[in-house]
C-alpha cells in the first residue's frame, strides 16, 4: 500500500509540474504574440517613414526645379531691365 501511495504522490507531482510547464508555454506564446504585434507596428511605421521620405525627395526635386526656373526668369528680367536702361539713357541724350 505504501508503494501505491508513493506512486500516486509522484504522479501528482508529475501532473503538477506538467501544469506548470503548460502555464509557462502559454506565457511564452502570449509573449510571442505581443512580439509579433510589435514587429508589425514597427514594420508599418518604417513603411510610413519610407513614404514620407519619398514624398520629401519628390518635393525637394520640385523645389529645385522651381528655383532653377526662377533664377532663369530673374536673369531674363535683369537683361530686359539693362536693355531698357540703355534705351532710356540713349533717348535722354
Amino acid at each position: 500500500m505504501a508503494l501505491n501511495t508513493e506512486v500516486l504522490k509522484q504522479l501528482q507531482e508529475i501532473n503538477s509540474q506538467a501544469n506548470k510547464v503548460g502555464e509557462v508555454m502559454n506565457e511564452i506564446a502570449a509573449a510571442s504574440d505581443q512580439q509579433t504585434e510589435g514587429i508589425d507596428q514597427i514594420t508599418s511605421a518604417v513603411e510610413q517613414m519610407n513614404q514620407v521620405t519619398q514624398q520629401n525627395a519628390a518635393n525637394a526635386e520640385e523645389s529645385a526645379s522651381a528655383s532653377e526656373q526662377m533664377n532663369a526668369q530673374a536673369a531674363q528680367m535683369k537683361q530686359i531691365a539693362e536693355e531698357l536702361h540703355v534705351i532710356v539713357q540713349g533717348s535722354a541724350s
